[in-house]
């Protein structure tokens, strides 16, 4: 045994220590960026310029010299101060990030230093610039670009360099379709055909969520199993308790399709694949809390609805978002999301939040503040009742009235006479059993 102990070659790792292993790493790091760099593109018949003056300049002469003028003082002030405040060090050139909550000692903070703060700063000073600018200013001929320095994600000025390539491609295919060298096309062989490009069958992902979705959803969404599966697949061969099982279960086999179930609804056929494998009890029975004989697992497809229920109050709470407005726009202009209907030809985002439109209109309630916007006999405003709706038949007169037609007039409180003759017995109690907010202020949601 001895032996083999001392005949046995150290690994890579082995010989390295203290600094070493830091400069080893390092060097590593740095190859692999050489590697993965871009320098320059080619095309088929070689690197050369492009010719972009055939086209009308976007920015005028002095616009241009506007956009090269030495950086000034008050620009690097309204760079730095419109920057979050733990994006920038302090004057000793460090920042302090707490280890945890409500640090008191030194040694609950963790030094860093923002080495990259000037290179933040003339970037942020760049992009204020070029706000308002479109792109391709006066120049005789557009030469290659041959990039020098990365841009990190999140870098202010990416969006407008993103903004500058994609006008300028389509500058080129406007002038294509002027000159006759672009013509109209339906199907999708032809196109690729034309641009020399492959079809492919996937529509892929945009920010780790499927870009398109068909009407068969379950190969859409079978990465989501796979994924699940990558993870769980060497449970068994490590011999886990059942009790560690049931942790890696909760914390990563349920866990990892969240992301996806914030802004789609999972097949049911994938939603039932959660319960295989694992037979120590009806499933049903091990949705069950702990306090009530079960193991508190999640069924996933309740689970579901109740992550796009997070989406639909947006639609009732948030005015000024603009996923709302163009929801609200397209799917139900004049009514609210509790009213709305699914409609023709749907998105399948559409379909997936309209899916928790049941859970929303059982549990959502208006909270009356002045009553100026909360219909007397649509919107959901009495509490004590299940659905909260007024019972009373709805006289034809009074089909646009407002809540805050039944206070008294000038005052905050409710009318009761006028409430005793209008509505049944079980609804004037159940209104005049809500308080009244005395400031002015719109009706909420519950």
């Amino acid at each position: 045994m001895k032996k083999s102990i001392g005949s046995k070659k150290p690994g890579v790792f082995g010989f390295l220590k203290g600094t070493q292993t830091q400069g080893f790493f390092q060097n590593f790091a740095s190859s692999c960026r050489r590697g993965n760099r871009v320098d320059k593109l080619r095309d088929e018949d070689g690197f050369g310029p492009t010719d972009m003056c055939k086209f009308d300049p976007k920015v005028t002469v002095d616009d241009n010299v506007d956009l090269m003028r030495p950086i000034t003082d008050y620009e690097v002030k309204n760079a730095v101060f419109s920057t979050h405040d733990d994006k920038f060090p302090g004057p000793d050139a460090l920042i302090l990030i707490p280890k945890v909550t409500n640090s008191e000692y030194i040694t609950n903070l963790r030094p860093i230093s923002l080495c990259n703060v000037s290179n933040k700063i003339i970037s942020k000073v760049m992009a204020n610039r070029m706000k308002g600018y479109s792109s391709l200013g006066n120049c005789d001929m557009a030469n290659p670009i041959l990039p020098s320095k990365g841009l990190r994600p999140g870098d202010p000025l990416s969006p407008y360099l993103f903004i500058i390539c994609a006008e300028g491609l389509s500058l080129l295919l406007n002038g294509g379709e002027e000159e006759g060298n672009i013509h109209g096309m339906s199907e999708r062989v032809p196109i690729s055909s034309e641009l020399g490009v492959k079809e492919s069958l996937d529509s892929g992902k945009y920010i780790g969520l499927p870009s398109l979705v068909g009407r068969n959803k379950s190969p859409i969404f079978s990465f989501l199993r796979e994924r699940v599966w990558s993870k769980v697949k060497g449970w068994n061969s490590k011999k886990l308790s059942r009790g560690g099982k049931e942790i890696l279960i909760k914390a990563v086999a349920q866990t990892m399709p969240n992301y996806v179930m914030n802004v789609f609804l999972i097949p049911l056929r994938l939603c039932e694949e959660e319960r295989k494998g694992i037979s120590w009890d009806s499933w049903d029975r091990l949705c069950i809390p702990k306090k009530f004989g079960g193991m508190r697992f999640k069924k996933i497809q309740d689970f579901n609805i109740a992550m796009l229920v997070r989406q639909a109050w947006r639609f009732i709470t948030v005015e000024n978002n603009l996923m709302v407005k163009v929801f609200k726009a397209k799917y139900f202009p004049n009514s609210t999301f509790l009213e709305a209907k699914l409609g023709s030809n749907p998105s399948y985002v559409w379909r997936s939040i309209f899916e928790s439109q049941a859970a929303m209109v059982k549990g959502s309630r208006v909270r009356i503040d002045n009553g100026r916007k909360t219909s007397i006999w649509n919107s959901p405003w009495v509490l004590p009742d299940n659905s909260g709706h007024i019972t009373t038949p709805m006289p034809i007169s009074l089909s646009k009235a407002k809540v805050c037609d039944l206070f008294e007039i000038g005052e905050s409180c409710w009318d009761t006479g006028l409430i005793m003759d209008v509505f049944n017995k079980e609804d004037v109690e159940n209104i005049l059993s809500i308080p009244l907010n005395s400031r002015n202020v719109d009706d909420g949601w519950l």
